[in-house]
């Protein structure tokens, strides 16, 4: 009975060192795939908030200059990370200044509501981006 035993068990060491491989290899694979495409989202968000930092600044820079702080923004200086221009429209509606920057297709990429207060200065109302619904 003894030696019926350990015959079975002889057997089960090859079967198990390759299925103890083959889950070792798959958990491998399973990490350095996770791992890649962090890598790449990370790539992804790092230039989403880079854009988007460069967009807010065109709304920053004229809020600053309505407020009095600076000269008026050069808009010519405000490229996308693509080197393509911004495009500033500003415009007065109801006492409210209303600007509006576009890229180059002429998509709406920021629309920003300026509201004058009692004492002159300016205040932010809205800040969209995108289209305005």
């Amino acid at each position: 009975m003894i030696k019926r035993i350990l015959k079975d068990k002889r057997g089960m060491a090859l079967e198990m060192v390759l299925i103890t491989t083959v889950l070792f290899f798959a958990i491998c694979t399973i990490i350095t795939t996770f791992a890649l495409n962090s890598i790449r989202t990370n790539n992804f968000v790092a230039t989403y908030f880079e854009e988007r930092s460069n967009i807010d600044k065109i709304g920053d820079d004229y809020y600053y200059y309505l407020n009095r702080r600076i000269n008026e923004p050069n808009y010519s200086e405000y490229k996308s990370l693509s080197g393509d221009k911004y495009y500033v429209k500003v415009e007065n509606s109801n006492d409210n200044v209303i600007l509006r920057a576009t890229d180059a297709r002429g998509k709406t990429i920021l629309f920003v509501t300026y509201k004058p207060t009692s004492d002159g200065k300016y205040i932010v109302l809205n800040w969209l981006y995108g289209e305005k619904n």
